[in-house]
């Protein structure tokens, strides 16, 4: 059962995205085999049956293209921009129409999505000890009952131990990188735009986590999901070893 989850979990947003293009050749299929039967007189549905032939073909392309580059941990060069345009913007909103549409999980889809980016991130992105890193991570892993606020500045932290922040405070200390907190899309925006990092590691639950990395689509970032044993929102935590092994796996 365990197995299947984590192959549910990997396969979900390829397989949706997948299927939405298959349908969409296939309804360019009957359009080019049945054209006789098909009147098609005015200048609009022409120019209407050109863009959306066009748009399948391109957007299937792109796909094979990206599903390649990713299988193989190849860097896409100067294509790169362009896919995570339309990774983010096209190839995620169809997934998440299969969701909808056949009651799939959303959390499926979105962790789904993040393992497949943070492969391209790993493929895309070579960085070194003199590159900014920022660490942005969610208010929510500070201990509920903590009287110190480290809203502002992670270094507040007294070290007591009951949450995972003291270890991600000595984390930032050893590999000199930003450390932001936030408790809100508003202000992670502003310290991502404030800091302008080459690259961030971000944590979040699965919907701020997704939200995130597209709206700073154009920043490389790796995304790592909190765990929410309390429920979400409340003393959630983080695996810092995981944290810690890819910052050194990307500074290598």
């Amino acid at each position: 059962m365990n197995n299947w989850k984590a192959i549910r979990s990997t396969s979900a947003f390829p397989l949706a995205v997948s299927s939405v293009l298959i349908v969409l050749t296939g309804i360019l299929a009957a359009i080019v085999f049945h054209t006789e039967s098909i009147q098609i007189t005015s200048m609009f549905e022409r120019i209407t049956a050109f863009l959306f032939t066009f748009a399948a073909i391109f957007l299937s392309f792109l796909w094979l293209l990206m599903l390649l580059y990713e299988s193989f941990d190849r860097p896409f060069g100067k294509l790169h921009k362009t896919a995570k345009w339309f990774l983010f913007f096209v190839y995620y909103p169809f997934a998440m129409v299969i969701a909808t549409l056949f009651r799939l999980s959303r959390e499926d889809i979105q962790t789904s999505f993040l393992e497949f980016q943070n492969r391209i991130f790993l493929a895309n992105n070579k960085l070194n000890s003199q590159s900014r890193l920022l660490l942005l991570l969610p208010h929510c892993l500070q201990f509920h009952d903590c009287k110190v606020r480290i809203t502002r500045d992670i270094n507040s932290c007294e070290d007591c131990g009951e949450c995972d922040i003291c270890n991600l405070k000595d984390l930032g200390k050893r590999f000199d990188m930003k450390i932001g907190i936030a408790n809100g899309g508003t202000l992670a925006r502003k310290i991502v735009n404030d800091i302008q990092p080459d690259a961030i590691i971000a944590v979040a639950c699965h919907r701020d986590l997704t939200d995130g990395v597209r709206e700073s689509w154009k920043f490389p970032v790796y995304a790592i999901l909190n765990e929410r044993p309390f429920g979400p929102c409340y003393d959630t935590r983080v695996d810092t070893e995981k944290i810690e092994s890819i910052l050194q796996l990307i500074l290598s």
